[in-house]
């Protein structure tokens, strides 16, 4: 990754969608001129599709992001 060169090998990418594989690269850019920000994450098509399906108390009551 330090010469910004990668890719999405491996059957666990198999079923990653080509929007969230495009955000990962844009999250990725070496050059931080260049890398998505903050704000344009959240406005991805990726991001937003998958917060219009998963609503916040859902993402609170998985058990998989509380740590203990």
């Amino acid at each position: 990754m330090k010469k910004g060169k990668f890719e999405f090998d491996g059957e666990e990418w198999d079923y990653i969608s080509k929007d969230a594989k495009n955000l990962v690269s844009a999250m990725l850019v070496v050059d931080p001129s260049k890398r998505i920000n903050a704000e344009q994450i959240l406005s991805h098509p990726w991001f937003v599709s998958e917060m219009n399906e998963t609503s916040p108390q859902k993402v609170i009551n998985n058990k998989k992001f509380i740590h203990n």
